[in-house]
């Protein structure tokens, strides 16, 4: 598993089938950082940073880890040209 990654918002930064671990962005009211119980592929995350009144939103990524990266697609037999 590799070290947590800063995330600042924008594109997703890694292959959209690797495996990842995220901490979300403190809210006002949170006393602790949230971070997901398990790992997901990338592609089920919002990347991109949100804002509601002027405030980040509780669910904005603010780091990641890759957990497994994903392995290079190769077209099946039935898919080449």
């Amino acid at each position: 598993m590799s070290e947590w990654i800063e995330h600042k918002g924008g594109c997703r930064p890694v292959d959209p089938d690797a495996l990842v671990h995220v901490r979300f962005q403190r809210t006002d009211n949170d006393s602790v950082q949230e971070e997901s119980v398990r790992p997901m592929k990338a592609k089920y995350y919002w990347w991109d940073h949100k804002f509601y009144e002027g405030s980040p939103s509780g669910g904005n990524i603010v780091s990641y880890r890759i957990v497994t990266p994903s392995e290079p697609h190769e077209p099946s037999s039935s898919q080449a040209p």
